[in-house]
């Protein structure tokens, strides 16, 4: 599939960050985040749940509550009488998610047709906050983006939302208020098995969770390769996550370029020093080491959890490029390329 970059239209242009949890998603966001024409929202369907929990933490350390970004983002969208609800349509709580959506799953398989007008509602709201959020952005002298070296007096604003759901991303790509670009990202089934159950005390529970998790990555994968499908005209690429935290500037040069934006060093060096806004998300946020690439589940997952693995997730595994002789991000010299 050739390159799809962002063009200049007055649509929003989004970056979408779709996967299971436990894959890098927030690694991958602060990265994108430190680019000085990306905005992260973090898990941005994730919202109105936030701005009503007074414990809920924005990206730059202070409570959602106090944050001056976010209470003048909900000021105007109070104004405007905008449906904040409704971004979390695919969202029933704060944590937590339901995977199988049985009429969302049916128009991802072309089953079912879209309510045309549903899809007009969600895409009116969806462009109608992020004009809210690029007014925000445009007035904040800590995210504003910097002016370009072009002709063009300023970059362009790119918003970069991490939720995840495989439904809402599917919505937002039939939205034509928007442009799309969804980021699938994926990680070695061990490793994604390992970090979902390591808290977890050996024993029966531990097995059939291995059993559960291992399934889990097989049936969640094949959904969000659906994406591509229906990503026509607006993109879709693959990234893997030992990729990106191996060889993360090579890795991101590739993505920038696919994108339509140039790459900067400071994605890789100071993405802990730019403030964010981001919504939701694990701890990693409030940390302050660098990219690093651990592989733990080497050592710590037991060998028949990893012979369970393997066995369930074969097939599904080698079409993402694991459970082979030589992979890419072992061998420095072979060279990386992002599925495109």
């Amino acid at each position: 599939m050739p390159s799809v970059p962002f063009v200049s239209t007055p649509k929003p242009h989004l970056i979408y960050i779709a996967s299971s949890g436990f894959t890098g998603s927030t690694l991958l966001s602060l990265v994108l985040g430190a680019h000085h024409s990306i905005l992260n929202l973090g898990e941005f369907f994730v919202l109105p749940f936030d701005l009503k929990d007074p414990e809920a933490l924005c990206g730059c350390g202070k409570k959602m509550t106090t944050c001056d970004f976010w209470r003048d983002v909900s000021k105007e969208i109070e104004q405007r009488q905008l449906d904040l609800p409704g971004l979390a349509r695919f969202r029933k709580r704060h944590t937590g998610d339901q995977l199988l959506r049985w009429p969302e799953l049916a128009q991802l398989y072309n089953l079912k047709r879209f309510d045309q007008q549903d899809i007009a509602t969600y895409a009116k709201l969806n462009a109608d906050v992020f004009a809210v959020m690029t007014r925000a952005a445009r007035s904040s002298s800590e995210i504003s983006p910097q002016p370009s070296h072009d002709h063009h007096p300023r970059s362009p604003l790119l918003f970069l939302d991490s939720s995840k759901s495989v439904y809402r991303a599917l919505w937002l790509q039939r939205c034509d208020t928007l442009d799309v670009n969804t980021l699938h990202l994926v990680k070695d089934p061990r490793a994604f098995v390992y970090s979902t159950i390591k808290r977890i005390p050996d024993g029966r529970k531990r097995f059939f969770a291995t059993i559960r998790m291992a399934l889990r990555f097989n049936v969640e994968n094949m959904i969000l390769a659906r994406l591509k499908k229906h990503a026509t005209g607006t993109g879709y690429t693959l990234i893997r996550y030992e990729e990106l935290a191996s060889a993360p500037e090579e890795t991101l040069k590739q993505l920038c370029k696919r994108l339509g934006i140039a790459f900067e060093q400071t994605m890789i060096t100071g993405f802990r020093d730019r403030t964010n806004h981001a919504v939701a998300g694990n701890s990693m946020r409030f940390e302050s080491r660098g990219i690093e690439f651990r592989e733990e589940w080497r050592a710590n997952l037991h060998w028949w959890e990893k012979a369970i693995t393997v066995a369930l997730t074969y097939v599904s595994g080698r079409r993402y490029g694991y459970y082979k002789r030589s992979q890419p991000w072992t061998q420095p010299d072979s060279g990386r390329n992002l599925t495109l």
